[in-house]
């Protein structure tokens, strides 16, 4: 994913790289990935990456490291 200053595509991108039916399939089982996060250059960008990713369906956790440029997420097991 790489993030867009403007933050008008990052929830997008973001939706299309995790829709794999996997992360989605037992509602009961949450799961969790790491995503390689492009583009930041503050702490500020940090927040607004998290911000977008909580917003997406399904996603319970966010945390978003500026120095390994990875999203660590977790999702909910079902969309919401």
């Amino acid at each position: 994913m790489i993030y867009d200053p403007t933050g008008q595509h990052l929830t997008k991108s973001f939706e299309k790289e995790t829709s794999m039916s996997s992360l989605f399939s037992d509602p009961k089982k949450p799961a969790a990935v790491s995503i390689r996060v492009e583009g930041m250059a503050s702490d500020s960008c940090v927040e607004r990456v998290e911000k977008a990713i909580r917003a997406t369906p399904g996603v319970v956790t966010a945390s978003v490291n500026l120095a390994t440029n990875r999203a660590e997420v977790t999702f909910s097991g079902a969309r919401t």
